[in-house]
């Protein structure tokens, strides 16, 4: 398994890729996806950005984002 966070100008693109036996050719991660599926493209979502998933050879999971999210920021809490 890897896991770089590669910057391209001001996209971020999070991979997480393994050597397995892949997915499904007609896999649809809206369709088949279970929990972590959709958490992890509601959090893709959040970031302004989006899920990428390659099953062919194995699994890569892509996760791209701007880096300038300030529309997306949630404040910190200070207390």
């Amino acid at each position: 398994m890897s896991s770089p966070i590669m910057q391209d100008g001001d996209t971020a693109n999070l991979v997480v890729a393994d050597d397995g036996v892949g997915l499904p050719p007609d896999f649809d991660p809206e369709r088949d996806g279970k929990l972590g599926m959709e958490l992890m493209i509601n959090l893709a979502g959040q970031l302004g950005g989006r899920l990428e998933i390659d099953g062919s050879d194995g699994v890569r999971i892509g996760v791209r984002f701007p880096l300038d999210n300030s529309e997306t920021d949630v404040p910190l809490d200070e207390s």
